[in-house]
Formats: C-alpha cells, sequence, structure tokens
C-alpha cells in the first residue's frame, strides 16, 4: 500500500456484537481500497473482538485490533487507536454506524487535492430501531464551498452555520501528530468536540465535500442510567466551552474567539440543558439550575445575537424573565415525546 495514500480508520468498540457488522460491512463495500482498520476492543464483555476480527479476515479488510485488558472507556480506546494509526490521514467513527460506499474516496482526494488539514461530509440521523430518517446534515448547516483556515472554521461551528462531527471528519494525521492532540480521557461526552475545536485551531487548510456520506445510528435511550447520561450531557457542554476559553487564553489566541464562544456557544448549551431537565423530567433541578447566576449570566450572553440568531436570545429572555411559560412549553413536547414513545413500544411488542 502506498504510505502518501493510506488512511486508518480507527473503530473504538464495546459490546457490539449485535451491531458493528453494519460498519464493518459499509467498510467492505469502500470504493477506496488503501485503507487500514484499526479496532480498540475496551475490554467487551461479548464477542465484539472475535465476530470483528472473524468479518475482517473473511472480507480481506487489512486491520490491526487491540483488546483492553480493562474498560477505558471511549476516550482512552481512541487514543490507543491513535497510537497504532499508521496512515497519512485517521478517521474516528462509532461502532455502530454506517459509511456510504464512497465516503473515503470522497474525503480523501478532497484532502490530496487542496493539501487539507481537515475535510469533513454530511451526515444523515438514522432511528436505529425503525430504520427511518430523522434528520439530514443539510436541512439546517451549510457545507464550506472552497478552502478556509480553522480559525474561520472554528468560527462557523460556533455559530452554528456547520456541524463538524468526529465521524465525519478526516485529519491529517501530521496535524494530529505535531499537535499530540487526544481525546480527555474518562470524558464520556464532548470529548470528541474539544478534539475538533483543537484540531480547527491549528489547522491552515479546511474544506468540506458537499454530500451525505454518513450514517449516524441514534438508539433509544430508556434506562435510568441513559437518562442520567442524558441529565448531565448538556452540563459537560458547557464546562467545555469553560475549558475551551481557558486553552484560547492560554494559547494566546484572539479575544474574539472566547466572545464568539459566549454569545454563540455557551449561551445555546445553557438553554439546551435546561430544556433537557425539563424534557427528561428533572423539574427539580431545572428550576435550581435557573437561580445559580453563573448559569443566568451564561444565558445573557446570546443577547448581542438578536439581530442575527433571534431564536437564542428570545428563548434565553423567556427563560429568565417567564420561566414559567419556558417551562410549560418544554413539559407540552415531553408529554408528546411520552406519548410517541409509547406508541413505539405498543409497535414493537405487536411485531414480537
Amino acid at each position: 500500500m502506498s504510505e502518501t495514500s493510506k488512511v486508518s480508520v480507527i473503530i473504538p468498540a464495546y459490546n457490539s456484537e449485535q451491531h458493528i457488522g453494519r460498519l464493518l460491512d459499509s467498510l467492505a463495500k469502500q470504493t477506496y481500497r488503501n485503507f487500514e482498520v484499526v479496532l480498540v476492543d475496551d475490554c467487551s464483555t461479548d464477542n465484539t473482538f472475535e465476530v470483528a476480527k472473524k468479518f475482517m479476515e473473511e472480507n480481506k479488510i487489512n486491520y490491526r485490533a487491540l483488546k483492553l485488558s480493562r474498560n477505558l472507556g471511549e476516550s482512552c480506546a481512541r487514543n490507543e487507536g491513535l497510537k497504532l494509526a499508521k496512515g497519512r490521514y485517521v478517521c474516528l467513527v462509532d461502532h455502530d454506524d454506517a459509511l456510504k460506499p464512497t465516503y473515503l474516496e470522497k474525503l480523501v482526494n478532497k484532502a490530496d487535492k487542496e493539501n487539507l488539514d481537515m475535510v469533513f461530509c454530511g451526515f444523515y440521523e438514522i432511528d436505529a430501531n425503525d430504520r427511518s430518517v430523522i434528520s439530514r446534515y443539510d436541512e439546517r448547516f451549510d457545507y464550506i464551498t472552497g478552502v478556509i483556515n480553522g480559525i474561520d472554521c472554528f468560527k462557523k461551528n460556533i455559530k452554528d452555520e456547520i456541524l463538524v462531527m468526529i465521524w465525519a471528519t478526516l485529519f491529517s494525521k501530521e496535524l494530529i501528530d505535531r499537535l499530540q492532540l487526544r481525546f480527555p480521557p474518562f470524558v464520556k461526552v464532548f470529548g470528541d468536540a474539544e478534539f475538533v475545536y483543537k484540531a480547527f485551531l491549528e489547522s491552515e487548510r479546511v474544506s468540506s465535500v458537499p454530500e451525505l456520506l454518513y450514517c449516524y445510528y441514534r438508539h433509544s435511550r430508556q434506562t435510568t442510567r441513559q437518562k442520567w447520561h442524558d441529565k448531565l450531557e448538556y452540563c459537560f457542554s458547557v464546562g467545555l466551552s469553560l475549558k475551551m476559553m481557558k486553552y484560547i487564553r492560554e494559547k494566546g489566541y484572539d479575544e474574539e474567539l472566547i466572545t464568539l464562544l459566549e454569545r454563540y456557544y455557551t449561551s445555546r448549551q445553557a438553554l439546551k440543558m435546561l430544556s433537557n431537565f425539563i424534557l427528561q423530567g428533572n423539574d427539580d433541578t431545572y428550576w435550581k439550575a435557573l437561580q445559580n447566576p453563573k448559569i443566568r449570566e451564561m444565558l445573557r450572553y446570546s443577547y448581542p445575537t438578536f439581530f442575527d440568531k433571534p431564536e437564542v436570545p428570545f428563548k434565553a429572555f423567556l427563560a429568565l424573565h417567564f420561566p414559567k411559560i419556558f417551562y410549560r412549553r418544554y413539559v407540552k413536547q415531553r408529554e408528546k415525546n411520552l406519548k410517541k414513545h409509547q406508541q413505539e413500544i405498543c409497535y414493537f411488542q405487536e411485531r414480537q
């Protein structure tokens, strides 16, 4: 294989015996063949490791596989994969998703042609239960036309103009090695966003392939543990914003980036956190959070963006000054979601 065009596809996997075949099958069907799979099994308790290796051997997929001796979490598994990766480019995909046949070909060709540090594509969000399309990238977000620098890309991402996901992105391995980029260990949510944001800030050339090439499968969250995960998710996103502000200051980047984070990202995530508390039935947490001076300050960050993106500052104003109206709005949504969930349970019970 040519080292100049080889791609390392890193797959962190945990208890994915029932789902990993979907991803591996889509890799076997790639039109671009000059790639290696780096599989890191995070100490699965099922047969994920054996199933994956057997499939790759039978389908003649070039691979290296490592099984960790203890469960360390997705971030640590990805970091182990980065240590093993030998390709000129790296992509980090999820074990239960799928790639369109031209995913690698389109991303690699674009990166080679434009000498890119990062290139991303659009994606479908798919319901893992009934395989229906929940959303498409191009319904809400833009692509990058031409080539721009990473800081401009960072700004667009913060302002919600584009959405760059770790699994829909091809990275230059040279960039990763030069920055010594790694995922924060033992962080279960938003570690990938931190990785992407830091890569943005040091990238000179970034672009996109304006096509939907990745299929992200969303699974229903029904257990108590998963609901707790949902409750924490946006708390971590707010924490990420504060962490990135500190990083930007320490590295001496323009203070404008901090202002953008405050006005667009931090306030939006604080708002999502509040609405998520209501949607998950954590009403007491919602009312307590609204009394927190820091949360209230974060919501007010969005006010200067009213004439640019009015939806967020309007909702923030509602939460701050008319919290009962804001609350009732999401209670109605919660009731609607519950009704839909009950219908789904009945549907699957009837099919069994």
